[in-house]
């Protein structure tokens, strides 16, 4: 299964707010958030080739309490995908990390999460796009949540469907949910201590 790539993800994400380009909201409502990390997702597609990769092997529940490592190249990440490792793929601006292509899987294929995380120049998350498929229940299904800059919940949404016949399906009770975690702030993602700090200004003596 391939990564949804960025510009795919915020074009969906934007209708739902009824984004148009000509929006200039600021980052703290529906169509201004949209407006922000639809320029943060086109940045990271114009600049693949200097984002930062990790990858880790599934081990936890959480994937805050795996071991995250830094690939040295994206094929030594594609080899960790195929591999059945979690992976990720960081933008940075300015030295902040603000937009994430996560995958989170089962190591034997029964089901993978793909999940987006946009984040404010202050480290608050913006939007959290996920897309899950698993083969407990043939299930696809798709979830978008908007935040507020103190991290409360603006809007969420979620729909599903077979994956075999693409038709909606509700999701049953006893469903084997694999939701994309919740990393309310930069801080919080399970590599944040990796990434490169933004230069210290010198203090006067």
């Amino acid at each position: 299964m391939s990564t949804p790539r960025p510009k795919l993800i915020l074009c969906a994400l934007a209708c739902l707010v009824g984004f148009s380009a000509g929006a200039q909201e600021p980052a703290t409502s529906a169509p201004g958030i949209a407006h922000y990390c639809a320029d943060r997702a086109t940045d990271a597609d114009h600049r693949r080739e200097a984002a930062l990769l990790f990858f880790a092997v599934p081990q936890n529940s959480n994937p805050a309490l795996d071991r995250w490592s830094r690939a040295a190249s994206q094929q030594e990440l594609e080899f960790a995908e195929r591999n059945g490792d979690s992976t990720a793929s960081v933008s940075l601006q300015t030295h902040r990390p603000v937009w994430i292509n996560f995958t989170f899987q089962s190591q034997f294929g029964d089901w993978v999460t793909w999940a987006t995380y946009c984040y404010r120049p202050d480290g608050s998350l913006a939007i959290l796009h996920s897309e899950l498929k698993s083969f407990h229940g043939n299930l696809r299904v798709v979830r978008n949540r908007y935040y507020a800059p103190n991290g409360r919940l603006l809007s969420r949404s979620e729909n599903s469907w077979d994956l075999a016949t693409n038709l909606p399906k509700k999701i049953p009770p006893d469903f084997w949910d694999q939701p994309a975690p919740i990393f309310l702030h930069s801080s919080d993602l399970p590599f944040a201590h990796q990434l490169p700090r933004k230069p210290n200004q010198s203090r006067n003596p």
